[in-house]
């Protein structure tokens, strides 16, 4: 088994671009599992899968194929990327996550990437709590609602946006945060003896080599 460095946090903390500086810095393989739940979420928009069955929602479960090649995931053998940021495939994605056929779909799916050797960082929202609790190191990696929006609308609008814009981003951050934090299968939460790092007022550079800093001092042979 690899070692594993788990990064976990809210919407929008910037757990992937972190996560994939971090394996950078320590020679580790980087995944992403956000895109998983979103992957499903656009296939069930895409074939006109009501989203709030979960009964329909574990049928479709068995025509879809996951696959983890060069760098990201393929739905069925199809990368997709731009679909993904679509807001209702996030919306939809957060409430696909509550159920458990979804979540168990999806556990070995993640656990089958640290087979070998060497070192996986892997971020989500409960990687450290239910996929790897035995994980090495543990983050939960979180900014405020205000700048989790900022950066959020930086990469959809390119920096250009208004204050009702940023308002209304920040609010439904704030919302999923409260949806993803009081479901009942593996709600989002820092795993007990996760370290929690607030990047509110740091950079993706200053945030990476902090974790990995971090992951040295253990000195893991």
């Amino acid at each position: 088994m690899k070692k594993v460095i788990a990064i976990d946090g809210p919407a929008a903390s910037g757990k992937s671009t972190v996560a994939k500086k971090v394996a950078g810095l320590l020679g580790g393989t980087f995944v992403s599992t956000g895109s998983l739940y979103r992957l499903i979420a656009y296939y069930l928009l895409s074939n006109n899968i009501d989203p709030e069955s979960p009964v329909a929602v574990a049928s479709a479960l068995s025509d879809i194929k996951l696959t983890y090649r060069n760098g990201d995931w393929e739905m069925n053998g199809i990368h997709y990327t731009s679909e993904l940021r679509q807001s209702e495939v996030g919306s939809t994605a957060s409430v696909i996550a509550v159920y458990p056929a979804v979540r168990n779909f999806l556990l070995e799916t993640q656990r089958n990437e640290a087979r070998g050797e060497g070192l996986l960082v892997m971020e989500g929202r409960d990687i450290g709590s239910a996929i790897f609790p035995e994980a090495e190191l543990k983050i939960f990696l979180t900014a405020t609602p205000e700048e989790r929006a900022r950066r959020r609308l930086n990469d959809e609008k390119g920096g250009v946006f208004s204050k009702a814009d940023l308002e209304k981003m920040a609010a439904d951050i704030a919302e999923r945060d409260w949806r993803d934090s009081h479901r009942e299968t593996a709600p989002l939460k820092a795993a007990d003896d996760a370290r929690t790092v607030d990047n509110t007022n740091l950079s993706s550079d200053e945030t990476s080599a902090l974790i990995a800093e971090k992951f040295k001092e253990l000195n893991l042979k």
